[in-house]
């Protein structure tokens, strides 16, 4: 298996109201060929709190229409960001996580990212337990359906490995973010070298510890490095931009992938191009 290059959604599309990501109810079937027009293989799809009632991920037509544009296009809609859970906690909303677990692999979906921030923060010992509890009820249903699960968390290396000593679905991995890592100040060699196993895919975006989220390359990861140590440790999963935005999108996201493509090209021992 190699890594693969894909973009968030919403990057592709105009802003609405300012926001930086958000599902774009109008524009989503107009990034297909757009992502693949800029090379792009993959593309990660958002499912918000504004988008709940009118998502097609949540519908049989919806995902039918997907996966049609997925393959017409071949962009694989690879995960699902339930960015919803931002604003309502997991724990006690854990129906739709269901429906999409045993839904969206129709679509070709293959793993959905939990962002376990904001009003679903996991920051200490009893909320880990809770979180695991819930996570690990869901065994049975990833294993039926062969879905992954992502955790996007706000924890240091000790913090992650303690909360993976209480999921015990190994259908749950860490979506590793390495500008999060740096707007936290936290040591990304040292995460990368401790819990590269439970990695199950990455963001890609720059930040530093006063900004969230600059151009790539502007911020304090260090890619080069960040990517030595990936392939030093066999990661062959794969990467989605969730960058920065700009005044012309598409451009952003055209440079964002000359930017990353050499390194992920070394990284599957391929040839820069």
């Amino acid at each position: 298996m190699k890594s693969k290059l894909g973009i968030f959604q919403g990057r592709l599309s105009p802003s609405i109201e300012g926001k930086v990501q958000f599902f774009p109810k109008e524009s989503w079937r107009d990034e297909f060929p757009i992502a693949k027009s800029l090379g792009f293989e993959l593309i990660e799809w958002v499912l918000d709190k504004d988008s709940i009632l009118d998502n097609p991920i949540l519908s049989e037509e919806g995902l039918l229409e997907i996966k049609s544009l997925s393959d017409k296009d071949g962009i694989q809609v690879f995960g699902i960001c339930t960015d919803n859970y931002m604003v309502d906690p997991f724990v006690d909303n854990t129906e739709i996580l269901t429906q999409l677990i045993t839904s969206v692999g129709k679509a070709g979906v293959e793993i959905i990212e939990i962002p376990l921030l904001g009003a679903s923060l996991v920051e200490n010992t009893d909320q880990m337990k809770i979180t695991a509890k819930k996570l690990n009820e869901l065994e049975s249903i990833c294993t039926e359906y062969k879905m992954g699960i992502a955790l996007e968390v706000g924890l240091d290396t000790s913090g992650v490995l303690d909360f993976f000593e209480y999921v015990k679905n190994p259908f749950v991995s860490v979506n590793y973010d390495t500008g999060n890592s740096a707007y936290w100040n936290f040591d990304q060699l040292n995460e990368i070298s401790n819990y590269s196993h439970l990695i199950g895919n990455i963001h890609i975006k720059d930040c530093t510890p006063e900004l969230y989220s600059v151009p790539l390359g502007k911020g304090n990861v260090d890619f080069p490095a960040v990517f030595k140590l990936l392939k030093l440790k066999g990661y062959k999963k794969h990467f989605i931009l969730q960058t920065a935005r700009g005044e012309n999108d598409i451009n952003v996201a055209k440079e964002y992938y000359e930017f990353i493509t050499p390194l992920i090209n070394e990284l599957n021992n391929e040839s820069r191009t």
